[in-house]
């Protein structure tokens, strides 16, 4: 049986199941990369010894764990779909385990940081209050860059939002007073700017051409705004830096990881975890003195 044939044929039934066009990408790349890799055309011929070799090798090439996971993935969903098909009776993923990641510390930013990138564009003029605007957004909702691009008006309310995240999967976002109060200034400053423009796209955030911005223009606005704050080069000014400081912030502020998961939009809460390797032990501390049975005994 011809692998590129169910390759296809197993991205037609990701459509049908509404993954995102991002995890469809993925899985094509990685799938047709791998097979092409091994050159073995027949589904049959290829063995858990066969897959284990081939990461062994890209473990050799020095590729990254994170990598090398996303093919394992890949190939594991499309096993699990050749094996509901009855093409193959088991799947030979089940001899090959997940490369052990190292676990990732982010240096997230510090309030005094954040204090400085939030002022670092003003709210004159429609870029800087939008730029102003999505910093906001960024640091007070834990949204994803891509989630930020595909922000739709319809999605936006007073006093909430609704983020589509991966998998299409739909969260809520709360709309605090400061940042309620940037919006509505974006909102009247956007409108003003395009009375007489011709507007693109359907999205919150528009481009000064009135298209959807995209992940690296949202990218260059934070780098930028870390220049003008002149935050130290330790710490990656990026909208991912951004959405660690937002789950710190909020363990420190007293949200539990549970609720901070449903925040963050994660289907895993080990994933969660992650986030909050690079917390201080001075925040640990305190955080722990505020939780502390004793000091709360009613």
């Amino acid at each position: 049986m011809q692998v590129k044939g169910i390759i296809r044929e197993f991205l037609v039934n990701c459509s049908i199941k509404s993954y995102s066009k991002r995890t469809i990408k993925s899985y094509r790349n990685n799938l047709t990369r791998f097979y092409d890799q091994i050159n073995e055309p027949e589904l049959e011929n290829i063995t858990a010894l066969m897959i284990k070799q081939h990461i062994a090798e890209l473990q050799s090439r020095g590729l990254k764990t994170t990598y090398i996971n996303s093919i394992i993935k890949s190939l594991r969903s499309f096993y699990v779909y050749i094996v509901e098909q009855e093409y193959l009776p088991s799947s030979p993923m089940k001899k090959v385990p997940w490369c052990k990641e190292r676990i990732p510390i982010i240096k997230a930013f510090s309030d005094t940081e954040v204090m400085g990138m939030l002022t670092a564009y003003s709210e004159k003029g429609f870029l800087e209050l939008r730029n102003k605007t999505i910093m906001a957004m960024l640091f007070d909702t834990g949204i994803r860059c891509f989630e930020l691009c595909s922000l739709t008006n319809s999605a936006i309310c007073d006093d909430h939002f609704t983020i589509t995240g991966k998998g299409n999967k739909d969260r809520i976002a709360a709309v605090s007073v400061p940042l309620h109060r940037l919006m509505v200034k974006y909102e009247r400053t956007r409108d003003k700017y395009f009375s007489d423009k011709v507007i693109h796209a359907d999205t919150y955030f528009l481009s000064r051409s009135g298209r959807a911005l995209t992940n690296a223009a949202v990218e260059r606005i934070v780098r930028q705004a870390g220049e003008r704050a002149k935050i130290d080069d330790s710490i990656r000014c990026s909208p991912h830096t951004c959405r660690h400081y937002f789950a710190q912030a909020q363990i420190r502020n007293g949200c539990d990881i549970y609720t901070l998961s449903k925040l963050l939009g994660h289907s895993n809460i080990k994933i969660t975890q992650v986030y909050l390797n690079s917390m201080e032990d001075k925040d640990i501390i305190e955080k722990a003195m505020s939780t502390s049975p004793l000091l709360n005994l009613r």
